[in-house]
């Protein structure tokens, strides 16, 4: 029986041997799938110079004759610095702040920066009337308090009269193209109010939201509400069934008229009700 042959044993194993440390450089290594010996390539002389420290603290040995591989490359990223403009391309705008004085606005935020205008200034000092912005600038969310009598039915059904009402109200992507979702904190016994308040029947695009806010409160004060097609059946039958009971109250909600100064005096009137003297 022959003794196996190191050769062959590389052969079997698909990958060369390591040769000694002194003949290395002067035996031919065997080359997988070329069937043939090729010399081994001659190895690199050692760095020389001392090492220089590259950005992140690594240290790069420069090769004699040879270029530092910048970190940014070896890692694969390179940092991207402003160069200068290119003759013929227009440079890109600084970014704007969309309700910085003098910047273009689309629709919708010229809505609600009238709208906000509009509600802080109809409803300042409103006596039954609070609107409080929920929402930075210009803002898309209000809470209204009502301070107007409505109803409420308890656990027991008992219909019972409450004084002050708060409404949530949110303006949403489409608006004033979509109307605007209201609802209340509080149940509200009312043919029209139910998870929301409907105001289907008076919206349109170019009503003006401090008038949604009015309709609201005569809603409350059933001097407005719609039997045929409720969101609360119950409620609906009931207001059938008192309609001589009916508005609860008469309070008229329309904004205050701006300031009149006579002389010394300063008076805000109130909007006609419609009242004989």
């Amino acid at each position: 029986m022959s003794t196996p042959d190191p050769n062959d044993q590389q052969l079997q194993l698909g990958f060369p041997m390591p040769p000694a440390d002194d003949d290395r450089d002067a035996t031919p290594q065997l080359v997988r799938g070329s069937g043939q010996s090729q010399p081994a390539p001659p190895s690199l002389p050692p760095p020389s110079g001392p090492p220089r420290q590259a950005a992140g603290g690594r240290h790069v040995l420069a090769q004699p004759g040879s270029r530092a591989v910048p970190p940014s490359l070896a890692t694969g990223h390179v940092a991207q610095a402003p160069g200068p403009p290119v003759p013929g391309i227009p440079a890109p705008p600084p970014a704007q702040n969309p309700t910085a004085p003098g910047v273009a606005m689309g629709p919708r935020l010229r809505r609600l920066h009238a709208d906000y205008e509009r509600l802080m200034t109809a409803f300042s000092g409103h006596p039954h009337i609070r609107v409080e912005a929920a929402a930075p600038q210009p803002p898309d969310r209000y809470r209204v308090v009502y301070t107007v009598p409505g109803l409420h039915m308890t656990a027991g059904n008992a219909i019972t009269r409450v004084g002050q009402h708060v409404v949530d109200v949110q303006l949403p992507s489409g608006y004033p193209r979509d109307k605007p979702y209201c609802v209340t904190s509080a149940p509200v016994f009312h043919p029209n109010f139910g998870n929301y308040v409907c105001i289907a029947d008076f919206w349109s695009p170019g009503q003006a939201l401090a008038d949604v806010i009015v309709q609201i409160g005569d809603m409350l004060q059933y001097k407005l509400y719609n039997t045929r097609s409720p969101l609360n059946a119950v409620a609906a039958n009931w207001a059938v069934e008192n309609i001589a009971s009916l508005p609860l109250s008469n309070i008229e909600l329309l904004p205050l008229e701006p300031e009149i100064r006579l002389g010394a005096t300063t008076q805000r009137t109130q909007p006609d009700d419609g009242a004989s003297p």
